[in-house]
């Protein structure tokens, strides 16, 4: 199999995802991954496709492939994040939030995001920090 054949099929899966056709976009996906298994971005966008459907906890097993082979990939760290808020692990989403935002630290929506699972979490001087570190990003 060649280059040409993984990312065609990771760009099937994107087309798909945008039209919301999220298991054939999975499916798609997981063709690109038995080309090139080590293909972090197909393992994060099927997370971010899984994330669609509600599948939770699959979704985090395919960030946490994505990491795996790239840990500096911070939309996967931020993917995983949202995923965990969703099956109420707070904790764990404000911990990747915070690796997201070590790795891109002007990154807005992981700052907002982390004030708001602060803010869940009771903990509101440190969501008032880090709501308005995003809002010191936004004005930039």
């Amino acid at each position: 199999m060649t280059t040409f054949d993984y990312l065609a099929g990771n760009n099937r899966a994107e087309a798909l995802g945008k039209l919301e056709r999220w298991s054939e976009a999975i499916a798609s996906h997981e063709k690109a991954l038995e080309i090139k298994v080590d293909y972090y971005l197909a393992w994060n966008n099927r997370g971010e496709a899984l994330g669609k459907l509600r599948r939770w906890e699959e979704a985090i097993v395919s960030c946490d492939k994505a990491l795996e082979i790239n840990s500096g990939y911070y939309l996967a760290w931020y993917n995983k994040a949202n995923f965990l808020i969703s099956l109420g692990n707070l904790t764990e989403a404000v911990n990747c939030y915070d690796k997201v935002l070590e790795i891109k630290p002007n990154f807005y929506d992981g700052w907002y995001e982390k004030g708001n699972v602060l803010k869940d979490l009771g903990l509101m001087e440190e969501a008032n920090k880090s709501w308005e570190k995003a809002r010191e990003i936004k004005s930039e």
